[in-house]
């Protein structure tokens, strides 16, 4: 009986010793916002607001912005658009990261007379990796709006986003929701008037499900290993 339980409890150790890799290679490859609470880019840092708006997180795209909010008197309008078509990047899971050329960023968030976001869509363009045509790398329709008490921080949750085949056979599909962070070089904390100002944005790429499966599958194995040595 002690043999057959120093053989289930070496199982186990291998079993434990094989999720917690497998964890720590995703944490490695590429933060999610189940763990991403702060994202340094551009010399900013995309602190999470909270709010129900998900946390920013890596990979991503990121950019040098110009920030514009037009008040009118039914409703309002935020347009970022891209400051130079160098200024792009796109991260990966290797160290290194791959550039992208002739890019265009653009955002148009729309909002209510009362100040209350109501639709937008974000759309990304470039060559990737420097090479080929001008494509649609990444859309996206924003969802909801949210910022900092600061007034500094603007960020949106996304759905119905879609890659380029370039930049999922990059990375990973586009199948999950993410997040648009918006870093403001000069506090806009209402909704109340117009103003323009420069920035850098930071849109998320999604972790593919296939990575956290894998995760959640090796746990599984260790919790199943934990309860057969119970069993014994």
């Amino acid at each position: 009986m002690n043999v057959i339980f120093q053989n289930k409890m070496g199982v186990y150790r291998k079993l434990k010793a094989l999720a917690l890799a497998g964890l720590l290679g995703v944490i490695a490859f590429g933060s999610s916002n189940s763990f991403a609470d702060g994202v340094n880019a551009y010399g900013t840092n995309f602190a999470s607001i909270g709010g129900g708006i998900g946390a920013p997180s890596l990979p991503a795209f990121g950019t040098y912005i110009n920030a514009s909010f037009t008040k009118g008197k039914y409703s309002s309008k935020l347009v970022v658009t891209q400051k130079s078509s160098t200024s792009a990047f796109f991260t990966t899971w290797s160290p290194y990261a791959k550039l992208i050329t002739s890019t265009a960023y653009n955002l148009t968030a729309n909002f209510n007379k009362y100040g209350v976001f109501t639709s937008g869509t974000v759309t990304i363009k470039g060559k990737f990796g420097g090479t080929g045509t001008i494509q649609t790398l990444m859309k996206a329709d924003l969802t909801a709006f949210g910022k900092s008490s600061d007034g500094k921080i603007w960020a949106f949750n996304t759905n119905n986003i879609v890659c380029s085949a370039a930049v999922n056979a990059a990375a990973h599909g586009c199948t999950t929701s993410e997040v648009v962070y918006l870093g403001l070089a000069s506090a806009q904390k209402y909704l109340t008037k117009s103003w323009k100002t420069s920035g850098v944005a930071l849109t998320s790429v999604p972790v593919p499900a296939a990575v956290w499966l894998l995760g959640s599958g090796l746990v599984g194995l260790v919790s199943i290993g934990r309860r057969k040595v119970e069993l014994i």
